[in-house]
């Protein structure tokens, strides 16, 4: 396979796994020292995920959560409710039990 061979046979007609996902496009600002305010903002988005995922009828072990944050001393950002410049942080976690 490594050498771009591969004798196995292709499978059809099978459904791929699908993905769930609970995005906010929008500029949100946080008060960095108020941590009630992410709780309950993370809090709301499992919620929104949970309603999504049961109304699909979906279940699954790994999350992914992405972060914009804002780099120091970027300012605002110039277009109204953008990002501007930002550091980008991802985590993946797998967890035991869908």
């Amino acid at each position: 396979m490594c050498r771009g061979t591969d004798s196995s046979a292709l499978k059809f007609g099978y459904d791929r796994p699908k993905s769930i996902s609970v995005d906010i496009n929008y500029g949100l600002r946080f008060n960095a020292d108020d941590l009630n305010q992410w709780d309950d903002f993370i809090i709301s988005l499992c919620k929104e995920l949970s309603k999504r995922a049961l109304k699909s009828r979906a279940s699954g072990l790994d999350l992914q959560l992405k972060l914009l944050v804002r780099k120091k001393g970027a300012g605002e950002p110039l277009k109204h409710g953008g990002h501007g410049i930002v550091d980008s942080f991802s985590r993946f976690f797998t967890i035991l039990h869908a």
